[in-house]
């Protein structure tokens, strides 16, 4: 390929080649990002259809963030490749610009122009590359229009000094729409918030983004806010993706112990199973039998890692003895709506939800559909290959 070819298709003279009509906004393929010996990001291969949101979820440290920022050309990848509509922007060799990508990116700390307005913030933006007196006037049209969209048609001329953080929050995603832009790029953008206000926004903002059309890759750590924004959902660890799918089918049915975990099934304990089968398993831990429903197949035998949510945690005076199980209580906070209980159980700490305040001995059940058994199976180390 020549020169010339070659600053066509990565962008650097002209626009790249007319992709297919039914490419993805987004394609990721076997994405590599090292920091030295670090592989920040190892393999990762995603696709992001128009109109969609994917959400990246993990810990800090987990890569998500930096497979943003490589999609957004922030970053270049160590190797595999980035297409966005179908064109390649980066192959580990040679890369397009942040401006050339047609994105719009909504930082975790806003990033506004602070001795601009908000209508200035977004006209600029919707400028872009574009010159001269026809460009401006269009792109004062378009942020007008935007601020509108976000219910802050009547603050647009004030500073962002002047505006609370929702607010700017608003002003950030106004900007982020403007021009022509294909895709939104979001790294943690309530995260500054507090609870309240975040809980406020973010059906807001699901909102404003499906309205837009647009596909939309967004970064969070916040459970909840994974779900609420998630059309796919992607868990990363330590640089890969641990696993991806409906955002209520991993919340309900996690695939790896890990993932459970994290998305809150934190009552953990282990044992060895003595009853294998379908769809309930049993397994011995501390003396008692616990049914569960497995995850994983499982033989007779075989050490499980069983986990369960606080909330499926019941406070019962039944005679049923299924997954019955006395506990003392440990700690109790007041939660105004809930007590949050903590206990003694099956000989280790759990937390469980209570409407009202208890003290004491009591008995607890778990029903079996709700406690998900996972194979500690060990690494070639002797550690076990997945614990949280």
């Amino acid at each position: 390929m020549n020169t010339i070819a070659k600053a066509v298709k990565f962008g650097a003279v002209g626009a790249p080649p007319c992709p297919p009509a039914s490419a993805p906004v987004v394609e990721v393929r076997n994405l590599v990002k090292r920091f030295g010996s670090l592989a920040a990001v190892n393999n990762v291969s995603l696709t992001l259809e128009a109109g969609k949101t994917l959400v990246l979820l993990g810990e800090s440290g987990s890569g998500k963030t930096t497979v943003l920022r490589c999609v957004a050309g922030l970053e270049n990848a160590s190797s595999g490749t980035i297409l966005l509509g179908g064109a390649v922007v980066d192959d580990g060799e040679r890369t397009v610009p942040p401006e050339s990508r047609r994105i719009g990116m909504v930082f975790q700390s806003y990033a506004l122009w602070p001795q601009m307005t908000a209508v200035e913030n977004v006209q600029f933006a919707g400028i872009r590359e574009q010159k001269g007196s026809a460009a401006r006037a269009a792109a004062r049209g378009q942020a007008d229009q935007l601020l509108e969209s976000v219910g802050l048609a009547t603050m647009k001329d004030r500073l962002p000094s002047q505006l609370s953080g929702g607010q700017q929050q608003r002003v950030a995603l106004a900007r982020a729409l403007a021009g022509d832009v294909r895709l939104l790029l979001m790294d943690e953008p309530l995260s500054a918030l507090d609870q309240a206000l975040r809980e406020e926004l973010r059906l807001g903002l699901r909102a404003q983004i499906r309205n837009s059309g647009l596909a939309c890759l967004y970064v969070t750590h916040d459970q909840e806010e994974a779900l609420a924004m998630a059309d796919e959902l992607i868990v990363m660890r330590s640089g890969v993706i641990e696993e991806r799918g409906d955002p209520r089918a991993i919340y309900e049915r996690p695939a790896t112990s890990f993932g459970a975990g994290f998305l809150g099934a934190k009552n953990v304990v282990r044992g060895k199973v003595v009853k294998a089968g379908a769809p309930l398993c049993v397994a011995e831990v501390a003396g008692e039998k616990i049914s569960f429903s497995p995850v994983d197949s499982l033989a007779v035998g075989e050490e499980v890692e069983l986990r369960w949510r606080r909330e499926h945690m019941r406070f019962t005076e039944s005679a049923d003895p299924v997954n019955r199980w006395p506990a003392r209580l440990t700690s109790a906070v007041y939660l105004g709506h809930r007590w949050e209980v903590g206990l003694k159980c099956l000989g280790v700490g759990m937390r469980a939800w209570n409407e009202s305040e208890i003290s004491g001995v009591v008995s607890v059940q778990v029903p079996p559909m709700l406690v998900l058994g996972y194979a500690l199976r060990k690494s070639s180390s002797g550690s076990p290959a997945d614990t949280s």
